[in-house]
């Protein structure tokens, strides 16, 4: 009875001053019941956030494109734990309108809500992340074309293992010719560390990349300081920051097996690099890129 006070109420409000986000947390895949929805009708919120259980990993929103009063100002929809693969089949019609979207720690790649256009922010967190951005560019048709701000991490390994490759994300991102934020945070095992300054679309104003330690990424940043010295390259950078995981081990040495394609082009494939020996070479690359990066983008702002 609370709650329907609360929404009656809310309806009586000014539109800046009623309740602008509803965020579930559900035990069951049935949550929220039909009947917790219908609660709810008469809200017209402009974010909605579903968290669903570690341990079921869905939930329901069935319900939520039958109320009376639709939720047609909505604007951004974040998923949390979502692995049901059928899951966007039962989407109501007011998801095709947001234009920002965040999907974290779910799993599979159909999880863009059907028939939406106007997706302007996408921010994909860990497991298939990278595979989620190029299905979403494949069939998708206005997602390359009008998304602005990007965000991607995927550390925990479980990107490539089906249909996608790594050179099949780079292409994709290429894409975005509108593109003006990208965050970008990946680990070696999948090469995503290197071979990517030519692939970031030449939009981009704020670009932040966030590697573990690996000899092929330090390396790599030989390239990017080639790139960098050429004003035609990211001509509308604004904000820049390179930086690496101080946790991480390093990656590319003898013997590591994710590493043999890189080794086997080595006349001696080094056996030992210290973390801190890595550290030590690349604050002097990174350095001498953003020296790069400032002599020819004098108001660029360089983040560490």
């Amino acid at each position: 009875m609370k709650v329907k006070q609360l929404v009656k109420e809310d309806r009586r409000k000014a539109p800046s001053e009623r309740i602008d986000s509803v965020v579930w947390y559900t035990l069951l895949p049935e949550e929220p019941t039909a009947g917790m929805w219908r609660v709810l009708d008469g809200l017209s919120p402009k974010h909605l956030e579903l968290f669903a259980s570690s341990e079921y990993e869905d939930c329901n929103i069935k319900t939520l494109n039958s109320l009376r009063r639709q939720w047609n100002d909505l604007e951004s929809l974040i998923l949390r734990n979502i692995c049901e693969p059928d899951f966007m089949k039962h989407a109501p019609k007011v998801f095709s309108r947001i234009s920002s979207l965040t999907l974290d720690h779910c799993s599979g790649t159909e999880h863009f809500p059907p028939d939406v256009t106007h997706l302007k922010h996408l921010r994909l967190l860990e497991n298939n992340s990278c595979d989620m951005f190029s299905y979403g560019v494949d069939n998708l048709p206005n997602l390359a074309k009008g998304l602005e701000v990007l965000e991607i991490e995927s550390a925990n390994g479980d990107d490539f293992l089906d249909k996608y490759d790594p050179q099949d994300f780079k292409e994709r991102l290429r894409k975005c010719t509108k593109l003006r934020q990208f965050r970008f945070a990946a680990n070696y095992p999948d090469s995503l560390d290197t071979d990517l300054a030519s692939y970031i679309p030449s939009s981009v104003e704020n670009l932040s990349l966030h590697f573990t330690r690996s000899l092929p990424f330090l390396h790599d940043i030989n390239n990017w300081i080639e790139r960098a010295s050429h004003r035609t390259w990211l001509p509308h950078l604004k904000s820049f920051q390179l930086t690496v995981d101080p946790e991480s081990c390093v990656g590319g040495l003898e013997g590591d097996v994710t590493s043999l394609e890189w080794t086997r082009n080595l006349e001696n494939p080094p056996r030992e690099f210290s973390p801190e020996a890595f550290d030590v070479e690349f604050e002097e690359k990174r350095r001498v890129l953003y020296d790069v990066l400032k002599s020819n983008r004098l108001f660029i702002e360089l983040l560490t």
